[in-house]
This record gives C-alpha cells, structure tokens and sequence, in this order.
C-alpha cells in the first residue's frame, strides 16, 4: 500500500483584531481489488410487448457476480431501467421497442465488465388485421365478395386471437362462415366476431364470404383492435391497429314514402322534402312526369326538390330515379287551384292622398298574403285579418297622379290574378311653418305651463316634449293654445307641427325650452383651499356643486363674493384677483348654492386657513460641531427646527424629512466616496410653503487603522531566564 502524508502547517496573520489558522490534513491512497467476472443464469420473462410508446413487463435476470449497485443492462442495445439490483438478481423494465423479434439482454458491472445472453428476449407483435370489398360497386341484387386476412408477424404462434367489428358494417348482414383460422369461436350471422383461435408463427388466416347488400350507401367495413393473450409461454396482452375497408358503393331502387308539404300551388316552385328508402345516388324527381329543379339528396332516406309548375290542379305522380332503377308514389302531391283576385276599397278612385297613403280592401278567403303594387312596383305585403287587409305607403310618392293594384296568395294556392287598377293623386303641399311662443322664464316651478302660438286655420297642432308627442291643438282663426299634463321636475324643448286635412304636416316649429325644478340643489363641495397655513394672499376656491347653479362664497359666515356660475361640468372655481389681496388673518369658508328657478340649496362650510407669509427660522445642527473629526462615513445628523417643518438637507449627505411636533429631526446619513472633509446645509420649509434660511456644517472623516506596532525586544526565539520581561518596540 503506499501512502502520503501531507506537512501540517499552522499560519498565523494577524488581521484587525483576529487571528486565522489553515491546516492541511492527511491523505491516503489504496490501489483498486481486481474485477471479477459475472454471468447471467437466465430471465423470469423471455417475452413482451412490442411497442414504441409502451414498455413490457418488468424483468428478473439472474446471474452471479453482478455489481450490488450501478449496473446497466441493455435490451437489443438499449439501456432497460433498473427497478432493484443484487449480487445475483437485477430486476428491470425492458425498454419499448417498436418492432419484433430477438433482441440479446447484456448486463455491464461496475467494473465494465460485461455478460451478454445471445437471443434471450423476444419482442411480440400484435396480429394484424386487413379488409377488402369487390366489387366496389354494385347495384340491384348484386353480389360483392368480403375478404378479411389475420397475419401473425411474429416467428412464434399466438394464442387466443381475437377481431370483431365495430358495428360499422352497415349495410350488411355478412353471411355464416365456418372455423377458417383453427379452433375457436365464430360469428357473423349477426355481428362480426373472430375469438379464441391460435395463428401459427408467420401464420394468416383469411375468410372471403360472398353477401349481398340490403339498402343503398357508401360503406366501409372498421373493425376493432385485434388482440392476442400472448403465447404458449408467455401470457401478454396484445393489441394492434384497427382495419378499415375500401369504400363500397350500394345502390338499390329508390322507394317513395310521402312528400312535404304534400301540396301546393299550381304555378310550382314549393320546396318540398321527399322520404322513403335507397335515395343514395338519385339522379333526378319528377312531378306528373315534370322534372323538379334543386334535387339535393340529403341522406339514403331524404331529398329535397323545388315543385314544378303543373299543368292542371290535384293529385300527381313523385318519381325518384336511381343506377338502379325508379320508384314512385301515386297522390303523393297535389297541385291547388289559385285565390280569387282581391279588391281595393281605399283610395277611392282619383282621390287625393298624402304622400303616404293607407292602401285597404278586401280577400276571398281568411288567411291570405295581399302584395301592394304602387306604379307597377311591389311596395309590401300584408296578412289579412279575416277579410279585410291594410298597408301603408313605406315611403313618400311624388306629388302627381299614381295607380295601385293588388294580388293575395294562400299557403296551398299559390297566387291571385292582379286586381283592378285604382286612380289615385297626391297632394304634397304642406302648411306653412307654425310658431311656438315663450312667454315665461327658462326656468319655472309650474309643472302645468300653457304653450301657445300660431299655425295654419283649422289645423291639428302636435305638441311634442323632447320630440315625443304629448298632445293636441286646434288652430282656431290662425292662433293656438295647449295646456300640458303635469310635468316631472327636468328640461324639456318644445316644439309643434300642424297637419292639414290632406294629412300634409308642416315643418316643424322652433324650439322653446323650459325648466322645472321644484328641488333644492344639494349642497356644494370646497375642494380647495384645504385647512392649513397658505403664503398667498390671492388663493383660488374650488369644488363642485350642481351644474348652472349660482354660489356665494363667504368668509367667518358673512357673504364675501356672489354670483359664482357653475359651469355644466359642475366643477366651479374662483380667485381672488391680484387688486383684491387678502390680508394675513384665519378665515373659515363656505358657501351658499342657488338654482335659475330660485330654489336655496344648504350651505357648505369648508376649511379654515390662515395666511401667513413669513418663513420659519434657521434650523440647528446639535450632532456635528463645525470642524471636528470624525472615524466612521456614516453619520448620525440631530438637529431641531420649527415644529412640523420639512428639512431639506442638501451636501454630503442629502435628506428631505419632517420635524416631529417638537420640532425634533434625525436620521442617519451614509457619505460616498474616500476619507476628507464633508458638509451638509439644512433648510426648513413651513405648512404654507415659506423656507428658512440655511444652516451648514462641516467636519472632517479619517476612517484609517493606525500602522501595525513593530515589537524589538526581546527578539524572535530568544531564550531569558527571567520572569520579568522588558518589551519594546
């Protein structure tokens, strides 16, 4: 064995006020035993999955000589992951591997030394599964043949595979089918299942039953996952992919159920939705042997169609056709007889109308649509209610002569022959521009006021609020008169408009406005200047009250200043103008709030100030002598000053901070750079503003230790034989 051993050594500096030891200690050195080799005895599981995203089962691997900790075993190559290890058993969980087969397990020690067994794990891949039709088309009564395959990729068989539809085999009932694939068990008369057979190694088992398809479509056949318990060996559960068909096109003739709506009318053009069986690939509807226009197949049971126009009215013949053939429905739609044409009873013939006439009249029948033609041009339609029928004029027509026509349309029947054509002129003259009169102040108390004014004789003037109408006037000798209901506090504009026997309305009047108000404005708020000391002597007042509101701002409770307005933002202010000082003295403010209807609002007392102009005294510094020395940067500043003052201190060490009730301040100060002299000036700045003048101070920092002390005697080792000493140095 060999060994060092390190020199230990002891080094004393002498730093400020301590001492620091580093010593170096002892180090040995031993050679490495020699490695043994390992071996593997065997697996607990010679068999797992085989998938890229999913590991097998844990494995046991037993041996001898294996490294107690810090092995590492490979599968085919790739690192397994460790669960336990000893001398003799490693258990681990094999890595995931996407393909199958053989793969050697290695097991490397410590010592990088490593025993492999060649072949020892194999990698199981699920069946695999395939589905075919053909033909791919077919139609009628013809037949297709089904083939679907089982593949076993792996070089050992399988056990107890398993394949089933997913239910997916519409339109299908695939025939019986014997044992194809071995022993197991087999249906399919009415669902696919293949279960419990064993797939030889590489081995595939196919069935290729012919069928023949019940109903139309386009269809493929999905089976579930294939599975397998493994094999005879091993007992693993494996699932592959499921299998999906190519897709197989069924057409069957085409049977017609009913038709909806199952009539309309004779001119065509209803949608109509067809129902039945085998719809898919219908190439063409007819009606009475008429072909339909906007065919959609909508699924193997449903088509939609636009009817065309018929020849005579009642029952007819729907045909769908199909690739495989026609079918139809006798009575499955009938054509309906139009309405008679409706009748037009206002305007009477050549009358004068606005320019916005009211068109009414007359159906048939309860239940139909009336279409209103004004120049020939449709301007709308109307429901009737029970006979009679009504519809405005949307817009305005043009002074001159017009005509107007109708025509009615049932649900069933389709539409009318046009009715007779009426006359009709439009007058579009309108009176002249009335007045509105404003005989009061802008605002009142009186929530009933009388409006009056002038408009065209004979006349109905309309009031209106705010542009909602409130009532009516008759124009008697050219002149009006209108009394409202009782109005809730608030502003309002008015305004009229007079409307001749015709139904012409006139422009309309100017405004006139008006204001309400039975309500004390609430009291105001002094936002500025708050209580306190203020230097000037011509300060601004200021605060919110009500917008258009009148304030008068009082000093100690006598009035000082009237007349304030209130702008619309409610935000109110007011200075003292430079000619008008006020002098130095304690002033408690209000003030008082009145609204354009004379309602008095509360009155607001606000702050109270005084104003003072004079600054404070210089403050003192009670810390620091002038000019003294001092051994540390930092400093500790004291210093009195007027009560509440802000102290701005400025220099060395720079500080902005307020006096306590006392007048007392402190704090303490950190100086950057070396060692020299430093300075602080100090200033003191009262409630209302005013600043003292300045204090300074000065001294001096030497923060440096003294030189280390030299010791002359008695010298380094010397030997006394004395026991009182003499040291110098």
């Amino acid at each position: 064995m060999r060994s060092m051993f390190g020199v230990v050594k002891s080094v004393f500096d002498r730093v400020s006020r301590g001492v620091r030891v580093v010593a170096l200690g002892l180090a040995v050195l031993l050679a490495p035993a020699a490695a043994q080799a390992q071996t593997i005895t065997g697996l607990s599981v010679t068999e797992g999955l085989s998938s890229a995203s999913q590991t097998p089962a844990d494995v046991t691997i037993s041996g001898s000589d294996f490294s107690t900790s810090s092995n590492q075993v490979r599968f085919g190559g790739v690192p397994a992951a460790i669960i336990s290890e000893s001398a003799t058993s490693i258990t681990v969980t094999p890595p995931a591997r996407g393909g199958g087969g053989l793969v050697d397990v290695a097991v490397t020690t410590t010592g990088n030394s490593t025993a492999t067994l060649i072949n020892a794990y194999r990698y199981l891949l699920p069946p695999v599964v395939t589905v075919t039709w053909s033909p791919d088309t077919i139609a009628g009564a013809q037949n297709t043949t089904f083939t679907l395959s089982v593949t076993n990729p792996n070089a050992v068989a399988l056990n107890n595979v398993s394949v089933a539809s997913n239910g997916a085999n519409t339109p299908f009932t695939l025939t019986t089918f014997g044992g194809f694939c071995g022993s197991g068990n087999y249906n399919a008369s009415s669902s696919f299942g293949l279960s419990g057979f064993n797939l030889a190694a590489n081995a595939t088992c196919t069935i290729n039953p012919t069928q023949q398809a019940s109903s139309a479509g386009a269809f493929q056949f999905v089976t579930n996952a294939p599975t397998s318990t493994g094999t005879a060996t091993t007992a693993v559960t494996l699932t592959g992919l499921p299998a999906t068909s190519n897709t197989i096109t069924v057409y069957q003739t085409p049977f017609v159920s009913t038709a909806s709506p199952s009539n309309g009318p004779l001119a065509g053009g209803t949608s109509i939705t067809i129902t039945g069986q085998n719809f898919f690939g219908a190439t063409a509807v007819t009606i009475d042997g008429v072909a339909a226009t906007n065919v959609t197949v909508v699924s193997n049971t449903s088509i939609t169609a636009t009817v065309p126009a018929g020849a005579t009215s009642g029952a007819k013949t729907i045909a769908v056709t199909g690739p495989a053939g026609t079918g139809s429905r006798s009575n499955g739609f009938t054509y309906n007889a139009p309405p008679a044409a409706p009748v037009i009873s206002a305007p009477a013939a050549n009358a004068s109308t606005p320019a916005r006439p009211t068109f009414s009249g007359t159906v048939s029948t309860g239940g139909q649509t009336v279409t209103v033609y004004v120049d020939g041009a449709s301007i709308g339609t109307v429901n009737s209610t029970g006979l009679n029928w009504s519809l405005q004029q949307p817009t305005n027509l043009a002074a001159g002569s017009h005509t107007v026509y109708v025509t009615a349309t049932t649900t069933t029947g389709g539409t009318s022959a046009n009715s007779a054509t009426t006359n009709f002129t439009v007058d579009l003259t309108p009176p002249a521009q009335p007045t509105i009169v404003q005989p009061f102040p802008s605002e009142i108390k009186n929530r009933t006021p009388t409006l009056t004014g002038t408009a065209e004789a004979g006349g109905t003037v309309t009031v209106y609020a705010n542009n909602n109408p409130i009532g009516t006037a008759t124009s008697t000798a050219g002149a009006w008169s209108f009394t409202t209901a009782t109005l809730v506090d608030g502003a309002y504009s008015f305004r009229v408009t007079v409307t001749d026997a015709a139904g012409n309305i006139s422009p309309s009047s100017g405004i006139a406005t008006l204001k309400i108000d039975n309500v004390a404005p609430t009291g105001a708020t002094i936002a500025t200047p708050i209580d306190g000391l203020v230097t000037n002597t011509n300060p601004t007042f200021s605060g919110t009250a009500e917008p258009g509101t009148v304030l008068t701002l009082r000093f100690n409770g006598s009035d000082y200043v009237g007349g304030i307005q209130v702008p619309v933002s409610g935000n109110w202010t007011y200075a003292f103008p430079s000619s008008s000082p006020i002098g130095d003295a304690t002033y408690t403010v209000s003030v008082v709030v009145s609204d354009g209807a004379g309602n008095m609002g509360p009155e607001t007392v606000g702050p109270t100030f005084t104003i003072d102009r004079y600054a404070p005294g210089a403050p003192d510094i009670t810390s620091h002598e002038e000019g003294e020395f001092r051994a540390t940067r930092d400093a500790f500043i004291v210093g009195t000053a007027e009560p509440n003052a802000t102290i701005t201190v400025t220099g060395d060490y720079p500080q902005v901070l307020t006096a306590n009730a006392n007048g007392e301040w402190s704090y303490l100060g950190t100086a950057v750079g070396a060692d020299g002299p430093v300075s602080i000036s100090v200033t003191a700045t009262d409630v209302a503003g005013n600043v003292s003048p300045a204090t300074t101070r000065s001294w001096t920092v030497d923060s440096s230790n003294p030189s280390v002390p030299v010791i002359t005697t008695p010298s380094e080792g010397q030997v006394v034989n004395q026991r009182g000493l003499l040291v110098q140095g």
